[in-house]
């Protein structure tokens, strides 16, 4: 990767426009940019600073060639700074991230993009899309609601605020967004599910059901419809009522995995555990890469005591979990720690241990593997390190009260 394209973008839109024989003569570390002044660091260590754009522009003698073209260049940016080229600017590189599949430049361009015109909701849209592509749902709820706040009549934008709401559980915000959606486009199956979701969320299971039944006849071989609305039954104690609907999903489209998803969990909840396991199965077979599917069934092979069996689903979970937090790699390596393979659990952790905002639940992790082995001293250890560094963390907090407990300090425990 060209050294530039490791530098922040403000300070990669100076290393762009420079030669390759330039960029090799001497290695020049951009401390700060802004429209009026440079600050770098030659290679000798010697500190120089530029001024321009003043009523009357001090240029200091700059010793360096190098130097003096990176001024030349800073001059001709503070130019042509007007936002909306720079936005655009910003836009067209982002857009060529994603078309690239680099997905964490993206963010970064488009971010700078918003920062010249906040209120750009196909921007913001965009950014959203790449929060999530790179597993960060967080940002891309924030920026979702915010491209929805900005395009008050994109019904898809409005949909994908509804949806992430109901996500945070604020299904009176949800509610809102998907009526809008449906005002604005009243065919969209999508938006009559998302509004009946909300109602459902709300505590309202017969307008959530009329509006689900809306949608399907709307779109009567909608198999989102039918799902849904098996859903909605289930949840409103109509058994043969959501069997039905999910079954007439399937009929539409043997090959939708939601489907078959939502059939499997039916069974499992129902006690028809055979069928169940067939539905989950299927559901994994047509979509190996679906990790919902993937996650539907671990869960079930464990809950139905064949544990060793979910090893494979839980693997594949961890292989394409990109999320910060990690969530599933924590989790293969408690499922190792539960089936007696500490080894295997300390290899899955090893790499995360890496990552400063996962230190404290790595540790915590590691403490109670060293308690399985016997060595409480150790384990007593590692989890006060734990606390040093994060006196809150409440993992941490419960360990080592079992560990006083263990050691029949009951009055340190309940401390």
């Amino acid at each position: 990767m060209p050294y530039w394209r490791r530098r922040r973008p403000q300070e990669r839109l100076l290393y762009q426009q420079l030669t390759d024989d330039e960029l090799q003569s001497l290695r020049i570390e951009v401390i700060q940019t802004d429209a009026f002044c440079l600050h770098w660091t030659s290679a000798g260590g010697r500190r120089n600073r530029a001024v321009s754009l003043g009523s009357d522009p001090l240029i200091p003698m700059l010793r360096s060639p190098r130097a003096f073209c990176v001024f030349l260049v800073l001059s001709a940016l503070a130019a042509c700074s007007d936002p909306a080229e720079l936005r655009d600017k910003y836009l067209a590189s982002g857009d060529r991230y994603v078309a690239q599949h680099q997905d964490r430049e993206a963010v970064l361009e488009y971010r700078n993009a918003v920062q010249q015109d906040p209120r750009n909701g196909p921007i913001r849209y965009k950014l959203a899309e790449a929060y999530l592509r790179i597993g960060d749902p967080a940002n891309a709820y924030r920026e979702f609601i915010r491209a929805a706040d900005a395009m008050p009549g994109n019904p898809a934008a409005q949909l994908k605020a509804a949806y992430f709401l109901l996500g945070a559980r604020q299904f009176e915000d949800a509610r809102s967004r998907a009526e809008l959606a449906v005002k604005l486009d009243p065919k969209s199956v999508e938006a009559h599910v998302l509004l009946g979701s909300a109602m459902a969320g709300l505590g309202d299971l017969d307008s959530a059901v009329k509006q689900v039944e809306d949608a399907t006849r709307i779109a009567p071989e909608s198999t989102l419809a039918f799902t849904s609305l098996g859903s909605l039954q289930l949840a409103g104690g109509s058994a043969a009522s959501a069997e039905a609907a999910y079954r007439k999903a399937i009929a539409l489209d043997p090959r939708n995995v939601a489907a078959h998803q939502a059939l499997g969990h039916f069974l499992w909840v129902r006690g028809r555990l055979p069928e169940a396991d067939q539905a989950l199965h299927d559901a994994v077979d047509m979509a190996p890469d679906d990790l919902l599917g993937r996650r539907l069934l671990a869960a079930f092979l464990i809950a139905t005591g064949h544990v060793m069996d979910a090893e494979p689903h839980l693997k594949v979970m961890a292989d394409h979990d990109t999320q910060p937090s990690a969530p599933w790699k924590l989790q293969l390596a408690d499922y190792y720690a539960a089936t007696a393979r500490r080894d295997r659990a300390r290899e899955v952790l090893g790499p995360l241990s890496q990552r400063p905002a996962l230190s404290s639940a790595v540790q915590t992790r590691l403490a109670r593997l060293s308690l399985l082995d016997g060595k409480r001293d150790e384990a007593s250890r590692e989890v006060s390190g734990v606390l040093q560094r994060d006196p809150q963390f409440v993992p941490a907090l419960l360990f080592q009260a079992r560990l006083r407990l263990l050691g029949g300090d009951a009055a340190g425990a309940l401390r």
